[in-house]
């Protein structure tokens, strides 16, 4: 299993530009490509603000196609694209004897060095089991 964490970027710029209605479309907007873009094994889950979950069935490093979808269907949405959102993904993956918040932190981690790499895009956590 994995955990991919997605934050939107340039959310906050929009909300204050152009007020929380508009940004909840947003929101919603993400949440169904999100859904559309995800398997039937996968779960996506919003967890606060912009920042978005998938738990996801498959090692980290299968992850790859997943998050390019994800990618390129925020790029190319009208609404996102109009408004220049994007999004920053992290994904790390469950190994024992690993906990909960081990496997978020780590993805976590995995997300802001996707942020710092310039923002829309995604890195692995690159963990190793030893």
């Amino acid at each position: 299993m994995s955990l991919i964490v997605l934050d939107l970027d340039n959310f906050k710029n929009l909300n204050d530009q152009h007020g929380h209605k508009l940004g909840d479309t947003v929101l919603k907007e993400f949440a169904d490509l999100l859904n559309d873009a995800i398997r039937n094994t996968d779960q996506a889950f919003r967890i606060g603000g912009d920042e978005f979950i998938i738990i996801a069935q498959g090692k980290e490093h299968t992850m790859t196609p997943l998050c390019e979808r994800i990618i390129a269907a925020i790029n190319s949405h009208p609404l996102t694209s109009a408004f220049k959102v994007q999004c920053s993904i992290g994904v790390a993956e469950f190994l024992p004897p690993q906990t909960q918040d081990k496997l978020y932190e780590t993805a976590d981690m995995a997300l802001y060095a996707a942020k710092a790499a310039g923002k829309n895009g995604f890195k692995l956590s690159m963990q190793t089991n030893a």
